[in-house]
């Protein structure tokens, strides 16, 4: 039960750590997330929606494996195929282990602890620069590829500062878990019948079986068929 307790919060940590950019419409998040991954990934247009769904890169970032993900701009819309990819930017941000707030000129900053927020464009817009005590403010030009290495550090800081290490017993796919899922379902079946005033034996032994059978799988180790078979062939068992 501590390997199924564990499974969800371990696996978070063997995955790369997920980098969402958000913001307004036009506010140069396509082309900041173009400049940290140093290729033109994302399509740039000076025409505001041009990002309707959410693209996906992994890189490196001071030796760190991270996936960036630029989303569509957040504004209001009736259009069905925006509307559909602002739910997609939730989504991603809801899931995120860190958010770049991409900011053009004036923007509504809520105070959050996983944010850094990029005031962007800053070789054409004079910035007043405040901080406040939840987030982290960068200045960068994405078009200018100013600005870059202070919010690499940024994000380093603030990914190496959320790692914790993984609770003790580690399991790491699907397959894995499905095998521990089924072993304690077989086990907790036996303790219900040990649990009756005349226990039948035999479907104890079957529901240990069925939970060994679960555990050899997780561990590629020999099956209960192939013991008995090994048995009977190298055995008088009559006898």
């Amino acid at each position: 039960e501590k390997y199924i307790k564990n499974y969800r919060e371990n696996i978070n940590h063997l995955r790369p750590p997920t980098v969402v950019f958000y913001g307004k419409p036009n506010a140069g998040k396509s082309t900041l997330f173009n400049a940290l991954l140093n290729q033109e990934r994302a399509i740039t247009s000076a025409t505001p929606g041009t990002t309707r769904d959410t693209i996906e890169q992994e890189t490196q970032i001071g030796g760190l494996c991270v996936r960036l993900v630029d989303t569509a701009g957040t504004r209001e819309t009736r259009n069905e195929v925006e509307a559909e990819g602002l739910r997609r930017t939730k989504k991603s941000i809801s899931e995120s282990d860190l958010v770049l707030h991409v900011v053009e000129g004036v923007d509504n900053i809520e105070d959050t602890e996983n944010k850094i927020v990029v005031y962007n464009k800053n070789d054409l817009i004079k910035y007043s620069k405040q901080k406040t005590p939840k987030h982290k403010a960068v200045y960068t030009s994405a078009k200018k590829r100013a600005g870059l290495n202070s919010l690499k550090e940024e994000i380093k800081k603030h990914l190496l500062a959320k790692e914790t290490k993984t609770n003790g017993s580690i399991i790491t796919t699907t397959r894995q878990l499905q095998a521990i899922n089924e072993s304690v379902v077989s086990l907790k079946k036996a303790l219900h019948i040990l649990k009756e005033t005349n226990p039948e034996i035999e479907l104890v032994a079957f529901e240990l079986v069925e939970s060994t059978r679960s555990l050899s799988a997780l561990l590629g180790t020999t099956s209960a068929e192939d013991i008995m078979e090994n048995v009977f062939e190298n055995f008088c068992v009559g006898k």
